[in-house]
């Protein structure tokens, strides 16, 4: 046997009951934690939807944590869900809002948009789910047709996102602001 860590395996149950420190985000995949800091595009879209939605009856969480399966947790960087407190976006899967519209920033070191992609797809209350690549300065976005259909505008060229479920279009502008 290889010298070396051991890795235990976790469950999202077990997840849900660990305390993380602020500042980066925690998700759960395949039973290993793993941490990511927050993307300045993630703090722009957040604060660009409270402002649209204000009075629609939805609102956007930075924290919303999803039980994709027994050992895989993820934490998009922006969901967007019924009227709910900001607190209940903190809490464990069980006691939470399903998602309307999900955004996820990528990572720099890689693309894990196919395999959310299918995690994503599971939730029948999801009508979007936008993937930002900030590299290519790009949005793939991934809109529900119907039960098990979906239209999916890959890494196009520079668009604005509009969510019609929402009733809201993010400038491509507003996305990729420079600060």
């Amino acid at each position: 046997m290889e010298q070396g860590a051991y890795h235990r395996s976790i469950t999202a149950h077990d997840f849900d009951s660990l305390g993380f420190p602020s500042g980066k985000r925690y998700e759960l995949a395949d039973g290993q934690i793993r941490g990511r800091y927050p993307s300045p595009i993630a703090d722009r879209l957040g604060a660009f939807l409270n402002a649209a939605l204000q009075g629609s009856g939805h609102r956007s969480c930075s924290a919303l944590r999803i039980e994709i399966t027994d050992t895989d947790v993820c934490c998009p960087d922006i969901a967007v869900v019924g009227a709910v407190p900001e607190s209940r976006c903190h809490q464990n899967r069980s006691s939470q809002p399903d998602p309307v519209v999900i955004f996820d920033i990528l990572p720099a070191s890689g693309d894990a948009s196919e395999k959310r992609l299918l995690e994503y797809r599971q939730f029948g209350s999801l009508d979007t789910i936008v993937f930002v690549d900030p590299e290519a300065e790009a949005t793939r976005v991934i809109q529900r047709l119907g039960p098990t259909s979906w239209r999916d505008d890959l890494f196009a060229q520079p668009h604005d996102v509009v969510l019609p479920v929402l009733g809201v279009t993010i400038p491509h502008t507003e996305i990729f602001a420079r600060d």
